[in-house]
Formats: structure tokens, C-alpha cells, sequence
């Protein structure tokens, strides 16, 4: 295939960190491929296959890759079949190291275990077996800490517990947890959090840093917001524009300037805690269209609920109250973190007992073996180049570790990264996409450098037609402060297929006028279905395969939802109604549904009744059928000993038939497992 000549500028650029900032549909992927293939091809003594460490971000992706590439090897080899070389590639490929961040952590721990003490025989848990296991940790932690009654602790429950139970506590905790595991050092990294509230105490304010993301978030909304009465305003001086209205909307464009000249944070607050609007005058003019007026009055409340939500969220009060407000707050975080810290290692020493390990575990085990400097030098000696696909959604503990085995401490520089950050959409799994663009902003585009970006705009997957719609879309919302791209020229995409030339591929905007007759998301399906019928019966493609223009098919056809819960039932019941044949994913986790968490505590005390959390669920639930307030009487009437036993008392001397009739039916079904247990083990030993 032909090359662009940018796609070549990657398949040759050698000696350097490379940051290859991808557009979608650029052809990353085959660039990545010709990379490989011609680093194992070129010179006179070229590279095995196995000397080459390339990362991808799914165990799908590493699979395709290595096909790819395989097939590559394979196709060179028929073009040179005698090539001993390529013929060793071809048997090396299926133990090339193309893999996920995770399998190949997972393989440095397997291999050096023994240096971090990690017992031989681990395994790694699956995703409800790690949930199981941190509530029963989450659950001893905080029995513990209630037992010692430490004010500090009480105090902290107070504050962060809402309701009648410690979900709250336990959510916090979690979620600081779960976090600081994208860090290298977690530990040092929580304990290190703190350190920030001291120097809110003793630095200028506007220098700390998330007063400035709340600067620099609050003045590019001001700009936003001027724009907005801008257009208002020469909607008023239309011809059929509300010129009643402008003298409101003039007020409100000097008011919104003099907030983008304030210089400081108590310059803003002090302009936001007093603002008011004039009130709109009267329209008293028939010729005026209501179209118009609406349309100025709707960027007029956007402005003021946009103003009102900045001054809510970041200026709500003075800077001094603030600071005492961190300062009240600094015990509290120091709570937080001591809890999380216990209950990581709670964590970590629970796993070990049972010889387990989980995702976080490999990036983190990899990482303490690697930072042993001659396990780290057998790497950088093995590998001579270290290839990350999809890099925008590495995180911090990948980067540090991918660095840590290349040879950048020895002055020679073996990274190559691929990726775009206009698709980062991992960042609920911890991505730093703040890393990719630390890069492309510092990376210089000279082709001598030792760390170069070069940029893959061209598009060779989608029509002008879309491509067109995608930028004039992102040219006018696309900034530094919404994408941490500013959507220009650069940024933009760029046709590089070329399709045949044929009417009807404009992009499309269907407009559905609600009625009292359907809901909304049944109205947006059926108009969705009309619309696959049209294009069924009458648009024409061009198929990649074949090479040549067919009939629209329903497997051509996708359709993306906002979100799949609530979404994709009706749209496929919809959809098969009118005979259009549909395939929909799920989103719901197995181990989260209410049912499944149900059945686990039933399960968890007919192992063990005295055990105080789940017997409580199940009294609460369909099981029992008792309430809050029945749990507590029975509590307050038995205060010691398991609650189990105080629920058998509750039942026996206050006569409680509900109670009763659960804890019958319970004893009877419990003892029927355990002889059905027992009849099994005798059994085995007969056999």
C-alpha cells in the first residue's frame, strides 16, 4: 500500500522517543505493523521478533496485533522464501512479547516472585471473588475501629456516614484506595495528600493548584458566556429581533467583561457574591418573532445558570473562609487516609493468607521487582524497543513502569508511543491522559531530536461527509479546557480514502417531535427504526471486501445509545417489532445486582449464622421481611452477643411469628445442606 508522508516519518524515525498522536481512522495500526515488520527486515543484522516489547490496552487488541503481524512475516516470507531470518520470525512470533500492561506484569511477577517474598503457588482472583473479599476486609476494619472507640474515628463516621449505615464510610475509603493504586507509591502518595492542606495554610492562595484549575476553568467559561450574549445581542438587532431586549443584554456583556479582568480569586469572589441582572423590558412590538425571543432568552438563562453554578462551585466564599474551611477539614482527610492505608494493608495481608493476587497487585508487584536496578538492566538489555499502542489511556504506575525498563537512563531512547487523546475515554479506570499531552506539548516535531512527535491527521475510514460534520462539530466546542486539545487545523481530520463520488451520504439530524401518545425513548426507537428501513431499501455502499458498491445491510448498521441502562430493552423490543433483527451488550456486573448480593449473605450465614452484616441484610430482605425498625428493637432488647442469638431470644420470649417463621424455615433449610454436606463427604471417603 501507498504510505503519506507522515505515515513513512513513523515507519522510519529511529534513535528516538516517538509520540505518534493518531486521528481515528488514521491507520495507526498498519503504520505500527510496517514499523515492526521493517525493524525485523532492515540492515544486516535486523531484529527478532522477540526483541521487541509492544504493549496494547486489551488482550483483543495484543491478539490481532500479533495476527497482524504474523501475516505480515508470512507474506514477506513468500516474497523471499529462502530468508532463514524471516523463517526463525515466523516460529519466534507466537512467543513475541504482544501483550496487555497486565499480562506483562503478571509475567515479570511469575518470574521474579521469590525477590518480593510472594508465595510460588498465587493466583489471580476474579473481579466478584475481589469484591467479596474487600467488603469481608471493609468489614473488619471498621468493627475493629468501633470497638476502640477512638474519637478521632467516631468523628469522622459522624461527618461522612449518611443514613443508617456506613455504605458512605466504606465508599470514601474505597474510592481513595482504588485511586491511589494508580500511583507508583500509593502509601507515600496518600500520606503526601495531606501535605497539601498545609500549604493551603501558609502560600498565596491563587498559586495553589486547584484554585488555579478553578482560575483557569472560570475564565474560559467567562469566554464562553461573552460569546453567547455576543450572538444574543445580534439576535436582538435582526430585523425581526426583540430590540426591547438589548439595552439587557449589552448590561450583561460589560458585566460579564469586567469578571474576565478581575486578576485574582477574592477579586472574582467578591464581583460573583454581588451579581444581579437587570430585568428584560417588556416586548411590546408584534413584528418580532417568537422564535427570536425564545431563542434570546434561553442564552440569557444559560449565562445566569452558568454564573450562578461558577460562583456555587468554586466562589462561594472568601478566601479566608476557605481556609478555614480546609483547615477544619485537614483532620478529617487525615482520618480518611490513616483508614485507607489500614485497610490496603488489611487488603494486602488477606490476599497473602490465601495466596491471591489482583490486577493492582501485578502493576504494583512488577514495579517493586523491577525497581531492583539488575532485574530492570536484564529488561532493557532484552528489549530494544518498547512500543505502546493506545497511550492515552496509560496511567501513572504503567508509565513509570514501562520507563523504568527503558533505556532512557542510558541516554539512548527506545519508546515508541501511539495513540490520540481526543479518545481517551478511560479515565473512570484511572487513564492520566495528562501524560499523552505533557508529551505533545514538549515533544518537538524536528526529525533530529531524541524525543519527536509526529502528528496522523489523515482519515482513511470515513467519508468527507462525516468527517466534515465531526470538525465543524469540534471546531466550535473543542478547547484546551474541555478536550485539553484545542480543536484547529491541526487537530482537525482530514480525508485520506478516497470514495466514489455519489449523492446522499449527507450527515443527518433526526428531529422527533414528542407526543403525549408514547414516551420519549419508545419515540427516538421508532424513529430510529423508520429510518433503518429507509436506508435498507434504498442506500447503496461501498463494501471494503469485496471492492465494489451493495445494498445496505443491518449488519452495516450500529446504533450507539447514551447509556445501556433504561435504553436497551425498548430499543430492542422496538426494533423486533418491526422486524429488524438486533444484537445489544449489557452493562449489568454480575456480582452488583441487588438479587446476586442477596443470595451471598443467605449463603454466608448458612455457613456461619453469627455473622452480624448479612444475617441483618437477609432479615431486611424478602427473606425475612422485617424493618428497620423491628432490627433495632430486637438489638435494644438483646444488646450482647451475636445478633443472631438475639433475634433466637427475640422470636422465643416476645413471640414474634414473622420472626419465627425465618428462623424455622432457616434451622430446616440449613440442616438439610449440612446433611446433604455430610452425606457427600462420607461418599467420597466410600469411594
Amino acid at each position: 500500500m501507498g504510505w503519506t508522508t507522515e505515515q513513512e516519518q513513523v515507519i522510519a524515525a529511529r534513535n528516538c522517543n516517538l509520540l505518534v498522536s493518531a486521528a481515528a481512522g488514521s491507520g495507526k495500526t498498519a503504520v505500527l505493523v510496517e514499523r515492526i515488520i521493517t525493524r525485523l527486515t532492515e540492515g544486516e543484522d535486523p531484529l527478532n521478533v522477540d526483541q521487541l516489547l509492544v504493549v496494547t490496552f486489551t488482550e483483543a487488541a495484543a491478539a490481532e496485533m500479533k495476527e497482524r503481524i504474523r501475516g505480515a512475516i508470512e507474506k514477506k516470507l513468500e516474497e523471499e522464501p529462502e530468508n532463514i531470518h524471516l523463517q526463525r520470525q515466523a516460529t519466534l512470533i507466537h512467543h513475541a512479547r504482544i501483550t496487555t500492561i497486565h499480562s506483562f506484569c503478571l509475567s515479570v511477577v511469575r518470574d521474579y516472585f521469590h525477590t518480593i517474598d510472594l508465595e510460588p503457588g498465587f493466583r489471580t482472583m476474579e473481579e466478584g471473588e475481589r469484591k467479596l473479599l474487600m467488603q469481608e476486609v471493609m468489614e473488619e476494619l471498621l468493627e475493629e475501629e468501633y470497638r476502640k472507640g477512638e474519637a478521632s474515628f467516631t468523628d469522622f463516621v459522624e461527618m461522612a456516614a449518611t443514613g443508617r449505615d456506613d455504605r458512605k464510610v466504606e465508599e470514601l475509603i474505597l474510592n481513595l484506595y482504588e485511586f491511589s493504586r494508580s500511583n507508583p507509591d500509593p502509601e507515600t502518595w496518600l500520606c503526601d495528600s495531606i501535605q497539601s492542606y498545609e500549604e493551603a495554610e501558609n502560600q498565596p492562595w491563587d498559586s495553589l493548584p486547584f484554585v488555579k484549575l478553578a482560575l483557569e476553568q472560570t475564565w474560559a467559561s467567562l469566554e464562553d458566556l461573552e460569546q453567547s450574549l455576543v450572538y444574543a445581542k445580534s439576535v436582538c438587532e435582526d430585523t425581526d429581533g426583540p430590540a426591547a431586549y438589548e439595552a439587557a443584554i449589552v448590561s450583561d456583556i460589560e458585566r460579564i467583561r469586567k469578571l474576565r479582568k478581575a486578576e485574582s480569586f477574592q477579586k472574582l469572589q467578591e464581583a460573583l457574591s454581588g451579581l444581579s441582572f437587570d430585568r428584560l423590558a417588556t416586548n411590546r412590538d408584534q413584528s418580532v418573532s417568537e422564535e427570536k425571543i425564545q431563542t434570546v432568552k434561553s442564552l440569557r438563562d444559560q449565562v445566569k445558570k452558568e454564573l450562578t453554578s461558577i460562583r456555587d462551585q468554586f466562589f462561594y466564599e472568601t478566601v479566608e473562609e476557605l481556609r478555614g474551611d480546609l483547615r477544619r477539614a485537614k483532620p478529617f482527610v487525615q482520618e480518611l487516609v490513616r483508614l485507607t492505608v489500614a485497610f490496603g494493608q488489611a487488603f494486602e495481608a488477606k490476599k497473602q493468607s490465601q495466596g491471591v493476587i489482583d490486577f493492582g497487585d501485578m502493576e504494583q508487584y512488577a514495579l517493586r521487582i523491577l525497581r531492583k536496578e539488575e532485574i530492570a538492566e536484564e529488561y532493557r538489555n532484552k528489549y530494544e524497543e518498547i512500543m505502546i499502542d493506545e497511550y492515552q489511556d496509560s496511567n501513572l504506575i504503567q508509565e513509570t513502569l514501562l520507563t523504568q525498563i527503558s533505556r532512557v537512563n542510558r541516554g539512548k531512547y527506545n519508546v515508541f508511543m501511539v495513540g490520540d487523546v481526543k479518545q481517551s475515554i478511560y479515565r473512570f479506570r484511572l487513564s492520566r491522559p495528562e501524560l499523552f499531552m505533557e508529551k505533545y506539548e514538549t515533544y518537538g516535531i524536528e526529525a533530529d531530536g531524541p524525543k519527536r512527535r509526529i502528528d496522523l491527521h489523515k482519515n482513511f475510514r470515513s467519508r468527507r461527509e462525516v468527517l466534515d460534520a465531526v470538525n465543524y462539530l469540534f471546531y466550535q466546542i473543542m478547547t484546551k479546557a474541555l478536550g485539553r486539545v484545542e480543536y484547529d487545523e491541526q487537530a482537525a481530520l482530514y480525508v485520506g480514502a478516497r470514495f466514489e463520488e455519489k449523492p446522499g451520504f449527507d450527515t443527518e439530524v433526526l428531529l422527533i417531535e414528542e407526543g403525549d401518545s408514547l414516551e420519549s425513548k419508545e419515540l427516538e426507537a421508532r424513529a430510529v427504526a423508520a429510518r433503518i428501513k429507509e436506508l435498507k431499501a434504498g442506500m447503496v455502499i461501498f463494501d471494503k471486501e469485496s471492492g465494489t458498491c451493495r445494498s445496505v445491510a443491518y449488519r452495516d448498521i450500529v446504533i450507539l445509545l447514551r447509556s445501556l441502562k433504561g435504553w436497551t430493552d425498548i430499543f430492542s423490543n422496538v426494533l423486533n417489532e418491526e422486524g429488524i433483527p438486533t444484537f445489544c451488550g449489557t452493562k449489568e456486573g454480575y456480582f452488583q445486582t441487588r438479587e446476586i448480593s442477596l443470595l451471598l449473605d443467605y449463603l454466608k450465614i448458612l455457613d456461619n449464622e453469627k455473622q452480624d452484616l448479612p444475617l441483618t441484610g437477609v432479615l431486611a430482605s424478602c427473606f425475612g421481611g422485617l424493618t428497620s425498625e423491628e432490627l433495632a428493637r430486637i438489638r435494644c432488647a438483646y444488646p450482647e452477643g451475636p445478633f443472631y442469638q438475639a433475634a433466637m431470644y427475640y422470636a422465643r420470649e416476645r413471640k414474634d411469628p414473622k420472626l419465627a417463621l425465618f428462623l424455622h424455615r432457616f434451622m430446616r433449610f440449613g440442616n438439610r445442606c449440612r446433611i446433604r454436606r455430610s452425606m457427600n463427604y462420607w461418599r467420597r471417603l466410600s469411594l
